[in-house]
């Protein structure tokens, strides 16, 4: 007895280029149809890319792939949780380390207006904060640096605030941890970060096990210092 005949699906004619016309091809079943057609709303096409690479990847490495389509589903769906994951730690970092900024400035009594020295964009921020009050300038800015920004300004007043000497740097935020006091380190740590942040923003790709795991890494160091918990490591 012959195979019955799929009903003709109306999708758009974008699933019918590259790469959603292979998966497509895949498909033994109805459901099966239906499904991609309802993963693929909306998604970006590079994170079906991506995860087409991996399919690749693997296969070159030997990996027997018994479901082509289920094992590329798998894929798909696997790297977008270590995305989302990626993001709650991209999250956790940027929202902490704006937290204690300001209650170190309230704890020390000191403003943007003593770092204005060191900030990168200097003339950027230098009319914003003329323009209020001293006790207003932290709280209204620092929401306002990028993470760049906000990283920078850490790093470039690490051992002191400003030309003060008496004012203690942000290195007092981290000194519990004898990994956690050196300066490059923070800055190179979260230059990783902010590569990871964009990558996400810019949705042109999804995560590998390995790369949310070194994420988890440095979230874990700079957060415990802060007292801010990170429950589980990305398996």
């Amino acid at each position: 007895m012959p195979n019955p005949q799929l009903p003709l699906l109306k999708f758009p004619q974008l699933f019918n280029n590259a790469p959603y016309k292979s998966w497509f091809a895949l498909a033994q079943s109805l459901d099966e149809h239906i499904l991609l057609i309802k993963t693929f709303n909306g998604m970006p096409k590079e994170w079906i890319e991506w995860a087409e690479k991996r399919v690749v990847s693997a296969t070159e490495r030997g990996v027997v792939v018994t479901s082509p389509l289920s094992y590329r589903l798998s894929a798909l769906w696997n790297g977008l949780i270590l995305l989302q994951e990626s993001k709650f730690l991209c999250d956790s970092i940027e929202n902490a380390l704006r937290n204690v900024f300001i209650l170190h400035s309230s704890e020390f009594d000191f403003t943007l207006i003593d770092t204005i020295d060191a900030m990168p964009n200097k003339v950027k921020w230098s009319s914003k904060i003329a323009a209020l009050k001293s006790d207003e300038v932290i709280n209204k800015l620092i929401i306002e640096f990028s993470f760049g920004e906000l990283t920078q300004m850490i790093f470039r007043n690490w051992n002191k605030i400003g030309i003060s000497a008496s004012i203690p740097g942000f290195i007092n935020l981290f000194y519990t941890n004898v990994s956690c006091r050196d300066a490059n380190l923070f800055i190179n740590d979260m230059s990783f970060v902010r590569k990871q942040r964009n990558d996400i923003a810019h949705s042109k790709r999804l995560f590998l096990p390995n790369e949310t795991t070194k994420l988890f890494k440095v979230a874990q160091k700079w957060l415990t210092p802060l007292h801010v918990d990170i429950e589980h490591e990305i398996t």
